[in-house]
């Protein structure tokens, strides 16, 4: 790697190796997080056809959880790709191992997404800037469970000088994701774990480059 970069093509091998040696594991994960996500949908499409209130309040209800459970996974997912980027034994139970840090999660995601929103309204670069920049709070506060306003710092911090970088990464990413989508469900499957371990593995180098050491989370 370069002195005072990180290689996008290394970030995504690393995220293809790790996927062909857990595949099975991959495939069962991705199955669940895909089918979680679809049902707050489903549930939007069942309130529009029908005109009973309490079917409505149900399916409404079942969205609410389910996005909730959304959440979890997200985190959840998280945990699993640092394990493996430490070569740690995963289980399909770490998708629901982050449970307590959901409300810290989610208050630290509510001040993101204001950051993001208000540089979007300020000419779009600044947000697009801002959404680089505090991309990895939500690392932060799976691996070493930091408070709202430190995860977003720390990831400010570790994300100074490389933002072009990761701007190049994300879109990478996105294209990665359409072509996922062209190619249905199983495309879907491939792209998210390869997606996430390619993350943490910036996320981890990063850390390297700023001379971050990593905490244990309890």
């Amino acid at each position: 790697m370069a002195n005072d970069k990180f290689s996008i093509k290394e970030a995504i091998e690393f995220g293809w190796e790790t996927l062909k040696k857990n595949l099975g594991f991959f495939l069962v994960i991705g199955i669940i997080i895909v089918l979680v996500s679809l049902v707050p949908g489903a549930a939007k499409e069942v309130c529009k056809k029908t005109d009973s209130s309490s079917i409505k309040i149900i399916t409404n209800l079942v969205s609410l959880l389910f996005q909730i459970v959304g959440v979890l996974l997200e985190l959840g997912l998280i945990k699993i790709s640092l394990k493996l980027f430490e070569k740690k034994k995963v289980s399909v139970s770490d998708l629901f191992s982050q449970y307590h840090l959901f409300f810290k999660y989610l208050g630290a995601l509510i001040i993101y997404s204001l950051i993001v929103l208000a540089g979007l309204v300020l000419f779009i670069v600044p947000g697009i800037i801002w959404s680089i920049k505090f991309r990895f709070f939500s690392y932060f506060i799976v691996e070493e469970e930091c408070g709202i306003i430190e995860s977003l710092k720390k990831s400010a911090e570790i994300t100074q000088g490389y933002k072009w970088d990761l701007f190049m990464f994300s879109i990478i990413l996105l294209l990665m994701a359409f072509l996922g989508i062209l190619a249905f469900f199983v495309g879907i499957l491939l792209v998210l774990p390869v997606s996430a371990m390619a993350s943490v593995f910036i996320y981890k180098k990063l850390k390297e480059k700023n001379n971050f050491s990593d905490v244990v989370a309890r």
